[in-house]
């Protein structure tokens, strides 16, 4: 039996295929939103705060689908939110450029708020 012995040498001409810190976070945080929509949907009830969420997530989502399409040339397009959720990260490059990751960095910060305001409102409503 032959053995191969694993080379751990750096090579100086190798191509790093690492995300974007940008992108991850991205994905990240979609994933987290998603899920937070996921449990708001099944609750029967009038919460003002929890509709209010929902509402904003909604928008967040169409928004931000809208902004990917004109980055990067194509969007979820669907009515769904978790549809639209659940498809944006895959349509995000691996790296982008510099107005691309600003873009991403605010939709970043504001589905990582909205996830937090969502676990909140979801929190009082089931107490």
């Amino acid at each position: 039996m032959r053995l191969r012995t694993k080379n751990t040498s750096a090579d100086p001409g190798a191509i790093t295929l690492d995300d974007d810190p940008v992108v991850v976070a991205f994905a990240t945080s979609v994933t987290a939103l998603s899920d937070v929509w996921s449990a708001m949907v099944w609750l029967q009830t009038t919460s003002p705060s929890l509709n209010a969420i929902r509402r904003d997530i909604a928008q967040w989502s169409r928004d931000t689908d809208a902004a990917i399409g004109e980055m990067f040339g194509t969007s979820v397009m669907s009515d769904e939110i978790r549809v639209i959720l659940d498809g944006m990260a895959a349509l995000v490059p691996r790296h982008v450029d510099t107005d691309q990751r600003d873009v991403l960095a605010a939709a970043v910060s504001k589905a990582q708020r909205l996830t937090e305001e969502g676990r909140a409102a979801i929190a009082r409503v089931i107490g």
